[in-house]
């Protein structure tokens, strides 16, 4: 699966048809906390692949990255995590305004 996930004006582009299931799974992998429901699809679109897409196999990352190192770039995790004063709450997210190529294999 390649789609672009623009940040800044929050909408995902894809060139190919996709399972609906596989979509919904990666996107809330890649935007937690149901941040993709902000974004709107685009499909049957040319994307530009001017720069290295970046690869994400499937299961590499949890369901639910809250790590403090969020593995993707175009999403910042703001909260504390550490042992001593880590709760059960939901972390919050924001995202880095830019346009990203991204790969599923």
């Amino acid at each position: 699966m390649k789609l672009q996930l623009d940040t800044t004006n929050k909408t995902i582009k894809m060139e190919n048809n996709v399972n609906l299931k596989e979509l919904f799974d990666i996107l809330e992998k890649m935007l937690p906390n149901n941040l993709w429901q902000e974004f709107t699809l685009e499909a049957n679109v040319t994307i530009n692949w001017t720069t290295s897409p970046y690869i994400i196999e499937r299961g590499a990352y949890p369901a639910h990255p809250y790590y403090p190192a969020d593995p993707y770039p175009w999403t910042i995790w703001c909260g504390d995590y550490s042992s001593d004063t880590h709760t059960n709450a939901s972390p919050q997210y924001t995202l880095t305004s830019s346009t990203y190529n991204i790969e599923v294999k």
